[in-house]
């Protein structure tokens, strides 16, 4: 009877360590599976992947922001109209502030946004094509054509332009 009752404690301590291994193994694979689906910083705070994901990729809401941004700007430099910049879905340096400002006013200018189609799109090109008149002969009308295209990319939610290029 005692050999009996020895077994079944051993039996008992047995179970008892297989059910606290099985738990934890369950609550290993749980955070296993937190970490896979979250990201860690620098400074070692989890962070969710799909969050930050979505604040460095442009959405359609971005997208529409950006072409109504670029009307009212066109409009407002076009009437002379001061432009607050410090509103604008768009962190713009003074240098960049400039630049746009040169580009709409005094001539005809059309803009377009250029939106490469992936999963996550972190850069539109907006292109800016404009015309103005140079000279009216009788017979012959001399325009210029510049072309601009600016980068845009967003970091953490913010908008920034990245890079200008242009031809004249």
């Amino acid at each position: 009877m005692q050999q009996h009752t020895k077994f079944c404690k051993t039996v008992i301590k047995l179970v008892f360590l297989l059910l606290i291994t099985l738990l934890s193994c369950k609550k290993r694979n749980n955070q296993l599976n937190d970490y896979q689906n979250k990201g860690v910083d620098g400074v070692g705070v989890i962070k969710d992947k799909e969050t930050n994901r979505y604040k460095n990729c442009f959405s359609k809401d971005d997208v529409q922001l950006l072409n109504k941004h670029f009307r009212e700007l066109k409009i407002a430099i076009r009437s002379n109209i001061d432009y607050d910049f410090s509103t604008a879905p768009i962190k713009y340096t003074s240098l960049q502030e400039n630049n746009i400002s040169y580009i709409f006013n005094d001539r005809f200018c059309e803009n377009e946004l250029i939106v490469l189609r992936k999963d996550c799109t972190k850069t539109i090109l907006l292109e800016v094509l404009c015309v103005e008149e140079i000279i009216k002969d009788k017979d012959e009308e001399h325009v210029r054509e510049e072309y601009y295209s600016y980068t845009l990319e967003k970091n953490n939610n913010v908008i920034f332009i990245t890079k200008i290029d242009g031809a004249g």
